[in-house]
């Protein structure tokens, strides 16, 4: 099948939400007038400008109903292990993608897995058009419904990737709309919506039963695309915040944990879940703990307890990755963050969390073996006394009072 690509100022545009829901085409709502130019890829031209979008008759394809075109997938695998040149357009990756088409089969910048990811089965065109074949019988559902897009079996994912899209929910717009969304990050359509999830989008204001997750390609009669605002991909500015402080407020029931120095530990994680050994994890604990932090294991306190720590803490401190990003339910405007990274893994996800909210991140990196960079980029790290000498000065420096005194 052929797929055209049709940028954000290709669809019609609409001066209110009210014009926009009343119209009987696809079209879009910018909250303010945007400024047209490219963010990131040529399919999202309409910079940070938050919008909302409505499709008439979209196609919802989960990945499993696209096969993969194995030139292009052994092109991805090339790439992301050698960082050659991608054959796709600047700013787009393969990886695991669902895929929404327009009534028209077209591709939006929103049809793509997170704005940017493009499903293996796709293959890019010269012309700027796409081919991509696709299996299984369509199911048509009626209704106006909201796009969730993810719900994630992922930690992390689900307080990064998962509110995305609900920016809007602070609004009266759409009240009680039921939501759609596809299965990501290790969950499957059969798990049902995951507890932790469950919470969060309670929280937010979406009813869990209300949400349906796409088992196989769905016709939707009405599709309300809210455009991502979320910390993976840049700066998010404040609504992603104030969606995860009021969600955190009511979770946690109000409650903030008096501990100001809180270290997230992985000691007692599976070893697939800890960067480093066990025994270099409780040396880290140990490390931390002396320095005068409380100790949190996240794996064996109930999340509401888990934003609890967070809420209360003037510095955080752990290793990158998901246990940090409960950072989004911090109301701290002078919140301070420590991360212990790989150093070829230094994400910008906590740094686009705290900016809105004036938090500093501090990283201190620690080398991975030079031959296991991309062939196992999750093997644990081997910090040597050296490293922890290092990360013993950077707590000392992170904790210090900013104006120098003792």
């Amino acid at each position: 099948m052929r797929l055209a690509s049709r940028s954000q100022s290709a669809l019609s545009p609409h001066d209110s939400l009210a014009s926009l829901l009343a119209s009987p085409n696809d079209g879009i709502w910018f909250l303010r007038p945007p400024q047209i130019k490219p963010r990131g890829h040529y399919l999202h031209d309409c910079g940070a400008t938050p919008y909302v979008i409505r499709l008439v008759n979209p196609l919802l394809v989960p990945r499993r109903f696209i096969p993969p075109n194995l030139k292009f997938a052994w092109n991805a695998l090339l790439w992301q292990l050698c960082f050659e040149t991608s054959p796709l357009p600047t700013g787009l990756f393969y990886g695991k993608a669902n895929l929404m088409l327009t009534s028209d089969n077209s591709i939006i910048a929103d049809s793509l897995a997170g704005g940017t990811i493009v499903h293996p089965g796709m293959s890019y065109r010269d012309d700027q058009s796409w081919e991509v074949s696709m299996t299984g019988p369509e199911e048509r559902i009626d209704g106006r419904f909201l796009y969730l897009e993810m719900v994630p079996k992922h930690y992390g994912h689900m307080i990064v990737d998962l509110p995305a899209r609900l920016w809007p929910r602070r609004e009266k717009w759409f009240a009680d709309l039921p939501s759609l969304a596809f299965a990501t990050h290790g969950l499957t359509p059969k798990d049902g919506l995951p507890k932790t999830a469950a919470r969060i989008l309670g929280a937010i204001g979406i009813r869990p039963d209300s949400v349906t997750i796409a088992n196989q390609p769905l016709r939707v009669a009405e599709l309300i695309v809210p455009g991502r605002i979320a910390p993976d991909r840049g700066p998010s500015g404040v609504r992603y915040n104030q969606l995860m402080q009021e969600a955190g407020n009511l979770i946690s029931g109000g409650k903030a944990a008096t501990a100001p120095l809180v270290f997230l530990s992985r000691s007692r994680l599976t070893s697939d879940r800890r960067p480093v050994d066990r025994k270099a994890a409780e040396q880290i604990d140990d490390l931390f703990r002396r320095h005068g932090f409380a100790i949190v294991h996240p794996k064996d306190i109930d999340l509401a307890e888990q934003i609890a720590a967070v809420r209360g803490a003037t510095h955080l401190a752990g290793f990158t990755g998901s246990q940090l990003h409960l950072a989004a339910f911090s109301e701290r405007p002078d919140i301070r963050m420590l991360r212990i990274c790989p150093d070829d893994f230094v994400t910008g996800i906590d740094h686009n969390i705290l900016a809105p909210i004036n938090g500093q991140v501090t990283d201190v990196l620690i080398q991975r073996p030079g031959w296991l960079r991309h062939l196992m980029n999750g093997f644990r790290l081997r910090p040597g006394p050296d490293d922890l000498a290092r990360l013993d000065t950077a707590i000392r420096d992170f904790i210090t009072p900013r104006d120098g005194a003792a």
